[in-house]
């Protein structure tokens, strides 16, 4: 698996993901900013004007942006080696192909966790900067890391399921058009269902990060986290023996 992964990351330094991965968080993270710069003194309260930029973002983030994220990067890790027809040489190697698929999965992982500390990183940053140019805002005094922390790990986690069937997918098709239209058809499901039943969307596995992230304002629930890795994983499971079980031509 070390041998693996290393060639994973050699192949990552190679492609265009970084970038994605880099300035994702802060064009989301600016986009509040500026808001709460124009206009955060008709609505911010000094003392919740740090929680008001972090949940609002977080939950846009996990709700919008992070599932399109997510189909977006792995068709991209995975167009790597659907370009090059990689597979091919890949599975002949003396090398598990059980290792290869749990390589491409734990890379969607990592990239997914490394988005959302960048986010957190770029909500530090611009509650800093608020707290210089506006510090009537209430952006002057630090927030504390911890909760912060939690946060971008537990919808990292929350987001088990969607790695795995979006990195499944990506892996079987070669067009960048079905891991993309899948994301955003789910995305729209899971707003839709949002509006009209509150009920029924905790049901969905595209929705675990978004409830994970309301619980942060309030009584923290453990179980998005912990139901989105526990599904993740079993998903990758299945996915995975399917994957490796294909023909190597195919």
């Amino acid at each position: 698996m070390t041998r693996v992964l290393r060639a994973e990351w050699i192949k990552l330094r190679r492609s265009g993901v970084w970038p994605v991965c880099v300035l994702t968080p802060y064009v989301i993270v600016l986009f509040f900013a500026l808001f709460a710069y124009f206009d955060g003194e008709r609505f911010l309260r000094p003392d919740r004007a740090w929680t008001w930029l972090i949940m609002s973002t977080l939950r846009f983030f996990a709700g919008v942006v992070l599932p399109l994220w997510v189909a977006a990067i792995t068709a991209q890790v995975a167009a790597i080696e659907h370009r090059s027809r990689g597979f091919k040489h890949l599975f002949v190697l003396p090398v598990a192909r059980w290792r290869l698929y749990l390589g491409k999965q734990i890379v969607g992982w990592g990239l997914c966790l490394v988005v959302m500390l960048g986010l957190a990183v770029a909500l530090l940053v611009a509650g800093s900067i608020l707290g210089w140019l506006r510090p009537e805002l209430g952006f002057d005094a630090f927030p504390e890391l911890a909760p912060l922390l939690v946060g971008a790990f537990g919808t990292t986690l929350a987001s088990g399921f969607l790695i795995a069937i979006h990195t499944w997918v990506a892996l079987v098709r070669s067009d960048l058009m079905t891991p993309i239209a899948l994301g955003f058809v789910a995305t729209i499901s899971v707003v839709a269902l949002g509006a009209f039943d509150a009920d029924l969307v905790v049901f969905h596995p595209w929705a675990y990060p978004t409830q994970w992230v309301k619980s942060l304002d309030g009584t923290i629930e453990l179980v998005w986290p912990l139901v989105g890795a526990a599904t993740g994983a079993l998903l990758a499971m299945v996915a995975g023996w399917s994957f490796v079980a294909r023909d190597v031509e195919t």
